[in-house]
């Protein structure tokens, strides 16, 4: 090495070029292709897009998730557009003076304020401008089968839409809560105590696990979720406005404990405004009525997922068998073929 390339390594690493200081990483070769700022500097990847990355989901089976997810987040931004009253919110449209809203006072026009203070009446109150916001926030539940029955691929796809959902809540702001259950129903509680949360990477953790055993239960599940929901204070909208409340069922099987039906489940959730989307891992036409039930009377989306074989592959010389897929290292995935998702 030439005299002049020593030194200029030299006043490099003065600068903090090499071996201290910030590293400056090599450039892409294809863009996308790693975590690299506009500064050159390495990013670490986001905890939630790795593990999404890691479970063992074919490529064909990730679109029809995302699909099905599209759907399910429809649902909840469609609420999430509604007006709703506010008292901190925009002035939208008029509506009669309530006189006990004494706070409201500055809201009140002023001309048939005037009127009214000359011949008041209770008969013809003053009209007062009317505050609303878009609703924001709110919380959505995803209640995932872990009995035995969905050991295997069945977890390993559950998994991959729990994650994907709780994308979607992180990117809203809405705060997530989960729960696993069999026979039996667990909730998955924060270090504070809190079921519901914006700590989605505790939640990714939990969601990642594989095991699974014992028979099916809805009913302790969504009794448990449906507590959560009745248990939190009303928001504060002036008593008028509701935050988005959704619940995401994920199962493959009829219900061997519990009441199969879930009836008064059903009508809690209506009565606590919270919509129940259902995701069956089977045939369509095994699908249990209950799940039928459930989401058709809380307003939620109804899906089935099952097997779908790859087309027949071509045996002839321009043709040959496909290539092994390449597997991740969580779960279990298929060797060929996808999930394929319809909504019912």
């Amino acid at each position: 090495m030439s005299q002049g390339s020593t030194n200029s390594e030299d006043e490099s690493k003065q600068k903090g070029l090499f071996g201290h200081g910030p590293q400056i990483a090599e450039s892409s070769r294809l863009s996308g292709d790693d975590n690299i700022n506009a500064d050159g500097v390495e990013v670490p990847q986001d905890l939630l897009e790795i593990s999404m990355d890691s479970l063992d989901v074919d490529a064909t089976s990730v679109k029809n998730i995302e699909l099905l997810l599209a759907r399910v987040v429809g649902n909840v931004d469609r609420g999430r557009s509604e007006l709703s009253e506010y008292a901190g919110g925009s002035p939208r449209r008029w509506r009669s003076w309530d006189p006990r809203e004494a706070s409201e006072i500055s809201d009140v026009d002023a001309v048939e304020l005037h009127r009214w203070a000359v011949d008041p009446t209770p008969s013809a109150w003053p009209r007062a401008q009317q505050r609303m916001r878009r609703d924001r926030g709110g919380q959505l539940v995803v209640l995932r089968d872990v009995s035995m029955s969905m050991a295997g691929v069945h977890s390993t796809w559950s998994a991959r839409v729990t994650l994907g959902l709780l994308e979607a809540a992180r990117e809203r702001k809405m705060r997530f809560g989960y729960v696993e259950f069999n026979h039996r129903s667990r909730k998955h509680f924060h270090p504070d105590g809190t079921f519901f949360s914006d700590d989605y990477g505790a939640i990714v953790d939990v969601a990642m696990r594989m095991k699974c055993s014992g028979w099916t239960n809805y009913e302790q599940p969504l009794s448990d979720a449906l507590n959560e929901f009745a248990a939190m204070a009303p928001s504060r909208t002036g008593g008028h406005g509701k935050q988005q409340r959704h619940v995401l069922l994920i199962t493959d099987g009829v219900p061997t404990h519990g009441d199969p039906l879930a009836q008064r489940q059903i009508m809690r959730a209506k009565e606590l405004g919270v919509v129940i989307h259902s995701v069956y891992l089977g045939w369509p036409q095994t699908l249990p009525s209950a799940l039928q039930a459930i989401s058709t009377n809380t307003n939620g989306a109804l899906f089935a997922a099952f097997y779908q074989p790859d087309p027949k592959e071509h045996t002839g010389s321009t043709f040959g068998p496909r290539e092994p897929r390449i597997r991740a290292p969580v779960g279990v995935g298929l060797d060929s073929g996808h999930i394929c998702v319809v909504e019912m």
